[in-house]
C-alpha cells in the first residue's frame, strides 16, 4: 500500500476557550463502569426535573443541572463509540467537522458531541416560534424587557425535493453549538490521492492531504424594529409576536447570504468556467467535487438560473429538465439564494456547517428611549459563524458566457 504524507498548517491563534465541563470525560475502556456513572447522573436529573416542575430548584442546582447534561451527552457518545469499537480506541474528532458525513439522507451523528447539533428546518422554527408565543404568554415580555429563544434543532435537514422547505439553504447546513465565542476546528485544502498497486521493491506514491488549524470567531447578528405604540403591543399579544418571528427570520435570513458569501470565496475551493451551458456547467462541477472523493448533494442557484433551466424546452415544446417526480438538478438538490447573476455554488453539504452560541437568539424590548411618546422597539440578535471543513468540497460554477 502506498503511504500518505499529512502537511499541517497552524494558524497563530490563541487555543480554543469554549467552557469545559466539570466532569471531563476520561477515555474508559471499561464500559460498565461509564454505564453506571450515567444512570446516576440520570437519577439525579430527574429528582432536579421535579423541582423544575414544583418551581423550588435553586440556581445552583439549575447550573449542576446543566452540567450533568453535559456529561450525559459524552458519556453517551462514549458508551456508543465503545460498542461500536471494542478494541477500546479513544474517542476523537474525524476531519474537524460535526460528524454528518452521509449528505441529506437521514444522517446520524458520528463525531465527537463538543456541543448539541442538528439542522434548522422549517419545524424547528415552528418551535421556536411556538416557544416565544408561550413566553409571552406567561410572562408579559414588553413589561419584563427581554427573552431568550434557544435555536431548535432537528437530528435529520429538510429534504428538499419534498414540499415544505423554504428556508434555503439552512435547510441543509448543520449547526452546531459553541461553548464560546471563539473556538477552533481543522479544514483540509488539498486532497490528492496518489494511492496505487506498488511491485516489490518500487518507490511507494505520495498522498497529499493538506489541513489547517482555522480559528472560528462568533459575529452578533442583529437588527431593530420600528417604534410602536406601548398599548397596542399589549392589547394584541398576536401582533408582538408576529413582530418578534418577522425579526428572528429576518436574523436567520442573513446568516444565510453570510453563508453563500463565504463558500463562494473560501480560499482553496475549485472553480469551473461556463461550458456550452448551465446544465452542463453543473454537471462538471460536481464531477469535480466526486473526483476528489467528495459527495456533493447541494447547488446553489439565483432564482433566474434555476427558473431558465426549469423552464428550457426542446424543439418539440417538452421540457428538457423538469420531471414531476423529482426537482433535483443533475442529482443535486437545488437551493434557490440571492447571490452573483449566472454564478452557481456546487458543494458537500457535510464539509460546511453553521455555529452557534449556546445563549440563542435573543428579544430585547427598548421602553426607554421614546417612554414619553409611550412608544418601544424591539431588538433581535443572535452570534453565528460559518464554518467550512473541506474547501476543495466546494465548487464555483460559471453558468453563463461572456
Amino acid at each position: 500500500m502506498g503511504s500518505a504524507k499529512v502537511s499541517v498548517g497552524q494558524a497563530t491563534t490563541a487555543p480554543d476557550t469554549a467552557r469545559q465541563s466539570p466532569y471531563p470525560l476520561e477515555n474508559h475502556m471499561d464500559i460498565s463502569v461509564l454505564k453506571a456513572e450515567l444512570s446516576a447522573i440520570q437519577l439525579k436529573a430527574s429528582a432536579l426535573g421535579d423541582k423544575i416542575k414544583a418551581n423550588t430548584i435553586t440556581d445552583g442546582e439549575s447550573a449542576e443541572l446543566e452540567s450533568m447534561a453535559d456529561r450525559a451527552v459524552a458519556l453517551k457518545a462514549q458508551i456508543t463509540h465503545l460498542e461500536k469499537n471494542p478494541s477500546g480506541s479513544p474517542l476523537g474528532d474525524t476531519a474537524g467537522d460535526y460528524g454528518w458525513d452521509e449528505g441529506l439522507n437521514g444522517q446520524k451523528p458520528t463525531g465527537t458531541p463538543a456541543g448539541e447539533k442538528g439542522f434548522i428546518t422549517p419545524a424547528s422554527v415552528k418551535r421556536m416560534a411556538a416557544a416565544q408565543v408561550a413566553q409571552i404568554e406567561a410572562k408579559g415580555l414588553v413589561a419584563n424587557g427581554s427573552n431568550v429563544i434557544p435555536v431548535e434543532f432537528d437530528k435529520t435537514p429538510q429534504v428538499l425535493a419534498t414540499p415544505g422547505a423554504n428556508l434555503g439553504i439552512l435547510d441543509v447546513l448543520a449547526v452546531k453549538t459553541r461553548g464560546s465565542s471563539k473556538y477552533t476546528y481543522v479544514r483540509q485544502s488539498v486532497r490528492t490521492n496518489n494511492a496505487a498497486v506498488v511491485p516489490a521493491g518500487s518507490l511507494k506514491p505520495t498522498s497529499v492531504f493538506t489541513v489547517e488549524e482555522v480559528e472560528g470567531e462568533l459575529d452578533v447578528v442583529a437588527h431593530m424594529s420600528e417604534y410602536v405604540g406601548t398599548y397596542l403591543l399589549k392589547d394584541n399579544d398576536a401582533l408582538e409576536s408576529f413582530l418578534v418571528s418577522e425579526l428572528r427570520a429576518g436574523i436567520l435570513a442573513k446568516v444565510a447570504e453570510l453563508a453563500v458569501a463565504e463558500f463562494a470565496s473560501v480560499t482553496g475551493s475549485q472553480t469551473q468556467a461556463f461550458v456550452d451551458n448551465a446544465m452542463d456547467s453543473i454537471y462538471l462541477a460536481a464531477s469535480k467535487a466526486a473526483a476528489l472523493g467528495y459527495n456533493p448533494d447541494v447547488v446553489l442557484l439565483p432564482r433566474a438560473t434555476f427558473d431558465a433551466i426549469m423552464l428550457a424546452k426542446d424543439a418539440d415544446g417538452n421540457y428538457l429538465y423538469r420531471k414531476s417526480e423529482d426537482s433535483r438538478i443533475n442529482g443535486l438538490h437545488p437551493v434557490i439564494i440571492e447571490g452573483a447573476a449566472d454564478q452557481a455554488i456546487v458543494l458537500d453539504s457535510s464539509k460546511v456547517g453553521i455555529s452557534v452560541d449556546k445563549q440563542g437568539v435573543e428579544t430585547k424590548w427598548d421602553s426607554i428611549s421614546r417612554f414619553e411618546y409611550n412608544e418601544l422597539r424591539a431588538l433581535v440578535e443572535g452570534r453565528f459563524a460559518i464554518d467550512v471543513f473541506a474547501a476543495p468540497a466546494i465548487v464555483v460554477v460559471e453558468t453563463a458566457g461572456e
